[in-house]
């Protein structure tokens, strides 16, 4: 069967349709500093000192979609000197789990959507520095993410006590002293933050609470520094233009196929 030139203009624009790149679209930005570049030290909480297992957040961002990469703040108040057996002269290793959760009425943590762990390399204070912590961001890059506008999501790793999977006191471990990068009262640049979400030690289970209320952790108003991209597909000009041509050559084949059979 042979087709018409508009007929194969009009499929070939579909398949370039279809192939076009993808590209990265943020939905939620909460990295609201006082500039565009990551400071020396940021406002943090800690999972070993408040004895949570897990500290997150219940967002909602501009659409639902697949998470191409979602980042995140980390403050690194470990010294090399208290820790010489770790890791590098200036940094150690620890893996990080990311969990992916829906949500529920009056935001109450949902079942658990998507997981995954990975190493994160993670800076020691220098010992003359102008901040308690070094402030690093670090990046994920989910496959197969996909969730709605508003999603749930918590981050873990294991300190002396607390995680998911406790090392125990006797052995060093520089994640005592590692904390997530928080705002204080600070709205975030894109998309909204609901609740926050957290694991406490004496808790049985996944938590949530105003961020404007007294929580687990005392304190009013504060958000943890994240930014979470989607993946969208972006065509070029030229296939939209090819794609455009290509659907009236289409339509034409169709109304001349209509006028032939109506003869």
């Amino acid at each position: 069967m042979k087709l018409s030139r508009s007929l194969a203009v009009g499929l070939a624009a579909a398949g370039a349709f279809a192939a076009a790149p993808l590209s990265a679209q943020t939905v939620f930005n909460n990295f609201n500093f006082p500039g565009p570049v990551l400071p020396g030290g940021v406002v943090s909480q800690c999972l070993q000192c408040n004895q949570l297992n897990s500290l997150g957040q219940v967002i909602t961002g501009t659409q639902g979609g697949t998470i191409s990469s979602f980042s995140f703040i980390l403050s690194s108040w470990a010294l090399k000197s208290d820790y010489p057996t770790v890791g590098t002269a200036t940094d150690f290793t620890l893996p990080i789990t990311l969990d992916i959760y829906n949500v529920g009425a009056g935001n109450s943590i949902g079942s658990l959507l998507y997981s995954m762990t990975q190493n994160v390399v993670v800076p020691y204070r220098p010992a003359v520095y102008g901040f308690n912590g070094i402030a690093s961001q670090v990046t994920f890059n989910p496959v197969g993410f996909s969730v709605g506008a508003q999603f749930a999501y918590t981050l873990a790793f294991s300190t002396g006590g607390y995680g998911p999977a406790p090392t125990g006191y006797l052995l060093p471990n520089p994640a005592n002293s590692l904390n997530f990068g928080v705002g204080y009262h600070n709205a975030p640049l894109l998309g909204t933050v609901d609740a926050l979400a957290y694991d406490g030690s004496g808790n049985s289970g996944l938590q949530s609470y105003p961020v404007n209320s007294d929580g687990p952790l005392g304190d009013d108003g504060y958000t943890m520094y994240t930014k979470v991209d989607m993946a969208t597909v972006t065509p070029e000009p030229a296939s939209l233009v090819l794609l455009g041509t290509g659907l009236l050559g289409i339509g034409g084949v169709i109304s001349r196929r209509r006028k032939t059979r109506s003869v």
